[in-house]
């Protein structure tokens, strides 16, 4: 009875694991693929060499984990299939080789990358090459002939009916950083009524950008003005309706916010000139009757 005590709380014991990692595996969704991919290419056109990793929406990807995500994008995507694509951890190839450069269509791209997929997932490493119908793809020329796929499709939304394979070898240690989150503002003063005068002070936040702007309106949008990082504002008496939100150097932008003031802080006491002329006779008057100032 112990014994299979022992193996019920053992085998939940695993699932509960299992779930665990299912639930917190990093994941990127096809636009993120998508941006990744123009990043990837770009950064490989403009250095001669792939770049040591991406990351874009603050997840971080190696450049052999990249390789495994676009050739699985480019398996889904032939399939009509847009379903996010767990990060997985890929080592490095254990010795890139392979010349071949010309022209591959797209039912051999698309069996290429299912391959490239299959060889990440049974040995952990990328692969140093793939096979092809114009010889062995070196590595680095895989991940740039996927980064090109993915990038076309970001362009034209669907997969290029042929692809050109570039020669490319090396890995650089620096990579790309891809800004597609807008920064969060926070406001320190919840909506409400308030019996005294208030501020209120709004400040930006983002994970790359140190200073995003504050862009914010007190007459409910109808006109906006903006300050860095931080903004402090004065609210009157009677309401007021702000709307704020946040802009970084990537021009990402953030959803609007609504906060919505009543102030009923009373206005101090206004006397005229002649209830203050009134008031200095009273007083005089009393003065000379009495000989000694009024209590007040």
């Amino acid at each position: 009875m112990d014994i299979k005590k022992s193996i019920l709380f053992l085998s939940f014991f695993i699932i509960i694991i299992i779930f665990m990692g299912a639930v917190s595996a990093t994941s990127l969704n096809l636009t993120e693929a998508e941006l990744a991919s123009s990043g990837v290419k770009n950064y490989t056109e403009a250095h001669n060499k792939l770049p040591g990793y991406v990351d874009i929406s603050d997840k971080n990807s190696t450049t052999p984990s990249y390789l495994n995500t676009a050739t699985k994008f480019t398996v889904e995507l032939n399939q009509g299939v847009t379903t996010p694509v767990n990060i997985a951890t890929v080592g490095n190839p254990t010795g890139p080789s392979g010349s071949a450069t010309g022209t591959v269509y797209k039912t051999e791209y698309v069996d290429i990358a299912n391959r490239v997929s299959n060889f990440i997932n049974n040995n952990g490493v990328a692969p140093n090459y793939a096979s092809s119908s114009i010889g062995n793809i070196r590595y680095e020329s895989l991940v740039y002939m996927y980064a090109k796929i993915l990038n076309y499709y970001l362009i034209n939304n669907q997969l290029p009916n042929y692809v050109s394979v570039v020669y490319y070898s090396g890995t650089d240690s620096t990579g790309v950083v891809i800004d597609n989150i807008p920064p969060t503002v926070t406001n320190n003063l919840p909506s409400g009524t308030y019996d005294t005068l208030r501020n209120v002070t709004l400040t930006a936040n983002d994970s790359i950008d140190p200073n995003p702007k504050v862009y914010y309106s007190v007459d409910n949008g109808a006109t906006w003005n903006n300050q860095i990082k931080t903004a402090t504002l004065n609210l009157n008496s009677g309401s007021t309706t702000l709307k704020y939100y946040g802009v970084d150097a990537s021009g990402n932008t953030g959803t609007i916010q609504t906060a919505t003031y009543t102030i009923n802080a009373a206005a101090p006491p206004s006397v005229t000139i002649d209830e203050l002329l009134y008031a200095s006779y009273s007083v005089q008057a009393y003065i000379e009757a009495n000989h000694e100032l009024p209590a007040m």
